[in-house]
């Protein structure tokens, strides 16, 4: 490849310490520092052995070539040494590699410098191991076919090579055997819908992950965009007084082509509350911090299928907050579209993921205000911070990818290994 044609901003990230005379840039690939030339820059692409073994520029994303990482998350440094990658090293649990989700999650995860991977595919995906090859390129990747085969040969690799958090991207809710494996072998967990078949269940598992010590993180990028946690801010900074409600709509629309009845125990115990109420429930809790009273109502309607595609539910949160959660995956004119309002005694504020780089406040005897990442605050508040990319604003991937830095700074933390946070969380709430 001809020299000219390296884009440096893909390959190199800017770098400093208090120990060196001045700026250096550091290798996104291996974490060597060198210096700022061109012809240094370009000579040790030549020779890199990741970036030439890996094949990096055949398989740039297009998430990366329309979005750039958070300068402040490219590098971590103290006194002494620099931390050039965070060399964490995640296991892959799919039933279909093709699936655009876990395409998302991958981009994100490589993003937050992803040292190895380790695959295995359940159901149909069995016969898609070349797939996964050609399409993860990553340094010591491995392919497995069958969850029991990834545990017993990963435990048998020797300390910094083998598997050391877990990530399940599936349709099959109940999991409870799996993931309780997965914990008693020391493994943090990020998971897409961990539902469990009991409420027994869910509190052995919550019990084994606190003993363990391990992070158990639930896959919902709604809580890591920038606006969601400035809404957060703006309740606990009581900017809207006491908050007397909450509603939320989460609206999809599956094809009906896909039978529920058929695929019962594939689908879970719930489709409509599953799928949408557990991620709008997150939210709820996130932004409001206020613990559940009690269940005023839950109403759904199921139709001729086994499991409900329609769900109302009231709930009654402290203080006398109404919160109310209005859900359907029976919305032809709607595709995955989120909508968060919050009512205060002083003001209101509303949110939607289709609209996620703005947020309409509006407080009482005042115009309404939409905030944007070109503001620089509001009402005490570093909204610009919140943003801290090269384009300002941020999308889905953009959530994605903070989803991922806080799992990684979670597990970092945990084990007492310097880390980055994203932009705008704190030490100790990475999760």
């Amino acid at each position: 490849m001809d020299r000219r044609d390296y884009d440096w901003t893909e390959h190199f990230v800017y770098a400093f310490s208090p120990n060196w005379d001045s700026w250096k840039c550091m290798c996104r690939y291996c974490g060597i520092t060198i210096d700022i030339k061109k012809e240094v820059m370009s000579n040790h692409l030549m020779e890199c052995p990741v970036f030439n073994s890996a094949r990096t520029v055949n398989r740039i994303t297009e998430y990366k070539k329309t979005t750039t990482p958070y300068s402040g998350n490219a590098m971590m440094y103290n006194e002494e040494n620099i931390y050039p990658v965070n060399r964490l090293r995640m296991g892959v649990i799919t039933d279909d590699v093709s699936n655009y989700s876990m395409e998302c999650y991958i981009n994100a995860a490589e993003s937050s410098f992803l040292f190895s991977l380790s695959s295995v595919c359940t159901g149909e995906a069995n016969r898609n191991y070349a797939y996964i090859r050609d399409a993860f390129h990553l340094p010591a990747s491995r392919v497995y076919s069958s969850v029991s085969d990834m545990f017993s040969k990963e435990l048998m690799r020797r300390d910094g090579d083998n598997c050391q958090c877990l990530l399940v991207v599936s349709d099959i809710n109940m999991r409870y055997q799996l993931l309780m494996e997965a914990i008693q072998k020391g493994l943090s967990i990020m998971c897409s819908s961990p539902l469990c078949l009991t409420e027994a269940e869910a509190v052995m598992l919550c019990k084994a992950s606190l003993v363990q010590g391990n992070t158990f993180h639930i896959i919902n990028p709604l809580r890591f965009y920038g606006m969601v946690q400035i809404a957060r801010l703006l309740v606990q900074s009581y900017c809207l007084g006491e908050i007397t409600h909450v509603s939320i709509d989460s609206f999809a629309f599956d094809s009906p082509g896909v039978s529920s009845e058929e695929h019962f125990f594939v689908s879970g115990v719930s489709n409509c509350t599953s799928r949408l109420g557990i991620p709008a429930y997150e939210v709820l809790r996130f932004v409001t911090v206020k613990p559940v009273y009690r269940l005023m109502a839950c109403l759904f309607s199921s139709g001729r299928t086994a499991m409900d595609d329609m769900s109302l539910i009231r709930l009654e949160l402290e203080g006398g907050c109404i919160a109310t959660l209005n859900l359907s995956t029976c919305s032809p004119l709607h595709s995955n579209d989120f909508v968060l309002r919050v009512v205060g005694s002083c003001g209101s504020l509303e949110w939607t993921n289709q609209r996620c780089n703005e947020l309409r406040v509006r407080f009482v005897n005042e115009e309404s205000v939409t905030l944007t990442p070109e503001v620089e605050s509001f009402r005490g508040i570093s909204i610009r911070s919140y943003f801290n990319n090269s384009r300002g604003r941020e999308g889905y991937l953009d959530a994605l990818y903070n989803m991922f830095h806080c799992f990684y700074s979670s597990i970092s933390y945990a084990n007492n290994e310097e880390s980055f946070l994203p932009v705008g969380v704190n030490r100790g709430d990475e999760a």
